[in-house]
């Protein structure tokens, strides 16, 4: 088995975007063969956990997961915490400052494995949809974040708009600092994270895990917030339709994610012994 660890992104790579928590049947399957054969899968998602919980109700997955952009990693099957990072307290309230400014917007607190909203309106329903999960609400989302050990990340929700989303990621990338990291990966949801707990950070602990080493990795995605991801020694995978920036650092490029790119890697590398 050439590649023994597999981190897959999951929207638009395992899935296509919007999927509400399902995989196809044959991909399911070509991963439950690998991991039969000793291999260990994955999901490396900006999504939180309560979301990815569902694939596993849905399809009986196994082993760890990472979610939120890597600064929450759990094992799938029992639900113990293997890791917990984010934003400080601090930075945290700042990001959440500048969110609640924005007009006809409305930002959500990730911590742990829930989310949380002041108020469930059309906006954060989109996100719920999309998501097949609820948010949690609260009175205070100050309060939430001062209470709390740490904050996974920071979403600023609008209504779905390629061009308001691309306008406020030229506000916000340039705020970016070694404290917290503004980007998107959807049109509807504009994040705010720890720089230093990315999937890039999630790929590196997940290899100390399990006593792996670089080459004994691949990792596979398909948007601009899948770069971490793919920004390291190991084997890392653009899926055919994605994003030109991240293609031009993929080592591999392979089909888009409507064919499958998951089954097609596993069994590509499977055929390599």
């Amino acid at each position: 088995m050439k590649y023994k660890l597999i981190i897959s992104d999951y929207d638009g790579t395992m899935a296509p975007s919007g999927a509400k928590c399902t995989l196809d049947k044959e991909t399911i399957n070509a991963i439950k063969s690998y991991e039969d054969r000793g291999g260990k899968f994955v999901i490396c998602t900006g999504r939180p956990y309560c979301s990815i919980k569902r694939l596993k109700e849905n399809y009986t997955l196994k082993g760890a997961v990472a979610t939120l952009q890597g600064a929450y990693i759990c094992d799938i099957q029992s639900g113990t915490i293997i890791l917990e990072q984010g934003l400080d307290k601090n930075t945290a309230l700042e990001v959440l400052e500048k969110f609640k400014a924005e007009k006809d917007a409305t930002p959500i607190v990730f911590i742990g494995e829930n989310f949380y909203t002041e108020r469930r309106d059309d906006i954060v329903a989109v996100y719920e949809n999309a998501d097949c999960v609820d948010a949690v609400l609260v009175n205070s989302l100050e309060e939430l974040i001062k209470n709390a050990k740490v904050v996974g990340k920071i979403v600023l929700l609008i209504k779905p708009d390629d061009t308001r989303i691309a306008k406020i990621h030229e506000k916000y990338s340039k705020l970016s600092t070694e404290k917290v990291l503004y980007n998107y990966a959807v049109n509807y949801g504009y994040e705010a994270i720890n720089p230093r707990f990315s999937k890039k950070e999630a790929v590196e602990f997940l290899i100390d895990y399990y006593g792996l080493t670089n080459s004994e990795v691949m990792t596979v995605g398909d948007s601009d917030n899948d770069i971490p991801l793919l920004s390291g020694a190991w084997h890392g995978v653009c899926v055919g339709d994605g994003k030109e920036r991240l293609k031009k650092i993929a080592k591999e490029i392979t089909v888009p994610v409507k064919d499958q790119p998951i089954k097609v890697l596993i069994e590509k590398y499977s055929k390599k012994g």
